[in-house]
């Protein structure tokens, strides 16, 4: 249905760019097939699948797309290797994810939680939340006075529930669904975790950042990965690893609240490269 309305835009208004996102398939057959005073830029974000129907199209394109933008340098690379995009043509384009304003205004929320961590994302394999709580029941063997609050919604909540009640940790997990002031909890918690099994690029460890939060992540695959270092701006212990994440909490712990703080201003002063300003630059210098 939008094949000839966006053929006929292209033809008649004759746009100097094209950024293509998400929905890609289709102005790339459009470009395939015609030829375009547009320049078109492909946004590639995610973990993409290399299946034979997407590696054939980028290939057949390759010469006719103007720039591929990544939010990674990871991402970039990755690519690079495929030989599909010639290397000139790759460009890392980091997200524009902060918005100062919104962490100028002051919590009003009231911690009924106590000491608490805090996990934040949709409820799904990805998050590997069923680790996470695997994980903290262990933890809780040394650190009984600390909670864990998980925000987000998705197909896994009902297994969620039922593993936290199995091991009827129901007064130490709690899982709270979605929440529109995430920051104003990353703000009271003692430090936010991430479990997830892949990230691109981990937009809730930025606001973990801004939230003045430490982080304790795990060193999975494409974001975190382009910009958390151990010890330096954050915790990092290896994915789906118990030991690992065990040994690295305790490393956390036993961090001075200075180390904590020198840790949480260099990961603050890393991620300025997130704002909307800083977006705009890179995309300009990109174009011209």
């Amino acid at each position: 249905f939008s094949f000839f309305p966006l053929l006929r835009l292209l033809k008649k208004k004759q746009p100097e760019y094209l950024i293509i996102h998400l929905n890609t398939s289709l102005p790339l057959i459009l470009l395939l097939i015609f030829d375009f005073k547009t320049k078109f830029i492909l946004r590639i974000s995610g973990n993409p699948k290399l299946n034979f129907f997407r590696r054939t199209l980028w290939r057949l394109i390759s010469k006719k797309i103007h720039i591929v933008t990544t939010p990674t340098h990871i991402l970039s690379e990755e690519l690079a290797k495929h030989k599909i995009f010639r290397v000139d043509k790759l460009k890392v384009l980091y997200d524009p994810v902060l918005f100062i304003k919104d962490y100028r205004k002051k919590t009003t929320m009231i911690n009924k939680y106590g000491k608490y961590l805090i996990a934040v994302g949709r409820l799904t394999k990805q998050k590997n939340f069923k680790f996470l709580i695997n994980s903290f029941e262990n933890l809780l063997q040394k650190y009984n006075d600390y909670s864990l609050i998980i925000l987000g919604e998705g197909d896994k909540k009902n297994e969620l529930i039922k593993l936290i009640n199995n091991k009827k940790l129901e007064n130490k997990i709690f899982l709270l669904g979605y929440k529109d002031n995430v920051s104003e909890y990353l703000m009271h918690s003692y430090c936010f975790v991430l479990s997830s099994l892949w990230e691109d690029p981990g937009f809730i460890l930025i606001e973990s950042a801004m939230s003045n939060t430490l982080i304790f992540s795990s060193d999975c695959d494409t974001g975190p990965k382009d910009f958390l270092e151990n010890e330096k701006n954050s915790f990092i212990y290896k994915t789906n690893n118990m030991n690992s994440f065990l040994t690295n909490f305790e490393n956390l712990m036993r961090k001075s609240e200075e180390e904590k703080n020198k840790i949480k201003f260099l990961m603050k002063k890393n991620i300025k490269k997130f704002t909307l300003f800083n977006h705009y630059k890179s995309l300009e210098k990109i174009i011209s």
